[in-house]
């Protein structure tokens, strides 16, 4: 009779521990599972976005490249103009060649005032063919100061290709309209350069003018007229619109052009009236999660079948009041064979951070031999400086019965650098206390260096590898208002490359990339490291220069530009060529100016240095 209430006593106490413990790991893998799939759909977010802006920059640099020729061919007519007579040939020859320099245009043409095809690059015998009709013509005939235009998306009347369009106008040498000069891209074309980025399977990527007009757009669906032009959009994509029209993520529905639920980021072009939309499937993005899901129920499955197995097996033994403590040492076995073999780091800590068990996996990350070694070093050991604080205040929240996460960086016995994710819940005793606090880790270092290459693609030129202009005027933001705060100086450089054209025209493209980087070589040895450079056009500029007056910026310019004078670039022939450069400066003078302000008074500082024969340093009053 003592035997069975002996047994009864243990039997009810284990069965609920264990229906609590199945409970647990259902919660925990549940927990998991419901943190990986956010993480999933956060990175999902992060992806596109960098898509977007990686697509930006690419068609950015396209239009780029278009409008110096378009600028170049011009000039050209312009000054055959002059002259008093347009050589044909000479002048078609030139069309070819530009066409050649940037393969990217389908067609390079110029009409007269008028609006007939004169000159093409794509033509050996001219057809008779009229553009008076079209946006892009009407356009640059009516305004003198339209600038680049880039009209929407027609069908070509002998090409029978759907085109994009971008034009310029030329005067008569008495200053009057003498007609346009434009290129075109095949919509086709654009829709290949999408191929530089990977959207998965479905994934969509699609370029829409200011109007959100469909211009191209990747994903299996062909260009046609029904296509181009088109205006819907999904529901999801207008209210963020609405909340910011410059760029943002949602996620699409069934009202997407063709019903696929994706997540999309889309952006606004800083210079160019187009708006780039990336998304990627839920399939694609959920695919690991969905595996991991999968493999998860599994092993909880497993685990439940054989905890249930194991209780039957028990109940068994302890009516039979036989080899309890054998199997309580298989079951020990069992679970430190888990605990053992698990990839992940696992590890077990006191509610002030020491270290009460860890796995091999967790050893060979921390790059120490044993479990002594580690607990002797300790966590802060190994816990980058910077992330003390967040660690403390993470044991503190899981103590207090909040289960958490947390990114972090890390350095190992041997030096290895490594960016750690934990998942960190508490412990509890049968009382329900908090007695230790169990942490699941996983290097993520690979996810990181990829995010922050990504990052840094977005904010480098990609030519010079000084600043870009968007980076540029973040960092000269910041140093303007700290200037402003503190009631430092602070001084701005605009620079630009005295008859940079004449260089790309006499000596080609590849010598004027090697130019610009000459100088952004030049100027890194000769500014200081707190001197914020960047490339804001195609061959010009700017320079932040803190805690500096107008005198001191003076001599650094002159520095800089008599540096420049000296220097040589080599050609391909082994022939120097020497190049020059102009120099705007203006100063900070009153709480109330912006970055605007000093950049126009740098620019017009520049023009006089300009004027006055180039080469020069000029000060704004």
């Amino acid at each position: 009779m003592r035997n069975t209430n002996l047994s009864t006593d243990i039997i009810k106490p284990l069965l609920s521990g264990l229906i609590l413990l199945n409970l647990a790991i259902v919660l925990f893998a549940s927990f998991e599972l419901y943190k990986s799939k956010q993480q999933a759909e956060k990175q999902a977010a992060i992806t596109t976005q960098n898509l977007s802006q990686v697509l930006e920059n690419s068609i950015t640099g396209l239009v780029d490249k278009i409008d110096l020729v378009l600028l170049a061919t011009a000039d050209e007519i312009q000054n055959q103009i002059a002259t008093g007579h347009v050589d044909k040939h000479k002048l078609t020859e030139f069309l070819k060649l530009q066409n050649q320099r940037v393969p990217d245009i389908f067609n390079l043409r110029i009409t007269d005032e008028k609006g007939n095809l004169r000159y093409g690059s794509d033509f050996s015998a001219l057809p008779s063919v009229n553009y008076a009709d079209r946006d892009y013509f009407r356009q640059q005939r009516d305004s003198a100061e339209t600038g680049i235009f880039i009209d929407k998306p027609v069908f070509g009347k002998t090409t029978k290709k759907w085109l994009l369009t971008l034009s310029r106008r030329f005067n008569k040498s008495d200053g009057s309209f003498g007609g346009v000069v434009f290129a075109s891209i095949s919509l086709e074309h654009i829709k290949e350069l999408f191929t530089v980025v990977d959207v998965g399977f479905q994934g969509v990527i699609t370029l829409r003018d200011n109007e959100f007009a469909i211009i191209a757009t990747s994903g299996g669906m062909q260009l046609s007229g029904s296509l181009v032009g088109l205006k819907k959009q999904s529901i999801p994509f207008e209210v963020a619109l609405k909340n910011n029209p410059n760029k943002g993520t949602y996620i699409s529905d069934d009202t997407s052009i063709d019903h696929i639920s994706r997540t999309h980021s889309y952006r606004k072009f800083e210079t160019y009236p187009f708006y780039i939309n990336s998304g990627i499937t839920e399939a694609e993005y959920l695919a690991g999660w969905r595996k991991q899901a999968w493999e998860t129920g599994v092993l909880i499955f497993i685990l439940m079948l054989s905890s249930t197995a194991f209780s039957f097996l028990l109940v068994r033994l302890l009516r039979k009041q036989k080899s309890y403590e054998n199997e309580l040492y298989l079951q020990k076995e069992y679970l430190q064979a888990i605990f053992e073999n698990e990839l992940e780091c696992v590890k077990v800590l006191t509610p002030n951070g020491a270290l009460v068990d860890i796995n091999p996996a967790g050893l060979k990350i921390l790059e120490v031999e044993s479990l002594e070694e580690a607990q002797q070093l300790g966590c802060s050991a190994f816990i980058n400086p910077d992330y003390h604080q967040a660690f403390t205040d993470l044991l503190a929240d899981v103590y207090a019965g909040n289960p958490r996460t947390l990114e972090f960086k890390i350095k190992g016995k041997k030096g290895t650098i490594r960016w750690m994710e934990t998942h960190s819940t508490p412990l509890r005793n049968s009382l329900g206390h908090v007695t230790n606090l169990l942490a699941v880790t996983r290097d993520i270092t690979e996810h990181k260096l990829f995010q922050q290459e990504l990052e840094r693609q977005a904010h480098i030129d990609y030519l010079t590898g000084v600043n870009s202009r968007g980076y540029f005027m973040e960092q000269a933001e910041l140093e303007l208002a700290r200037a402003i705060r503190y009631g430092s100086k602070l001084s701005m450089f605009m620079m630009d490359i005295d008859f940079f054209k004449q260089v790309n025209d006499r000596y080609g493209h590849k010598v004027g990339d090697n130019v610009l980087k000459k100088l952004a070589k030049i100027c890194r040895e000769v500014l200081r490291e707190v001197d914020i450079l960047g490339r804001v056009g195609g061959e010009e500029f700017a320079i932040l220069l803190p805690a500096t007056d107008k005198v001191a910026a003076s001599e650094v310019a002159e520095r800089l530009r008599a540096t420049i004078a000296d220097t040589r670039v080599t050609m391909e022939s082994g022939l120097p060529i020497q190049f020059t450069v102009s120099i705007g400066i203006s100063s900070l003078t009153s709480k109330d100016d912006n970055l605007d302000v000093l950049a126009s008074q740098a620019d017009k500082a520049l023009y006089e240095a300009k004027k006055k024969g180039r080469n020069q340093v000029c000060v704004s009053e």
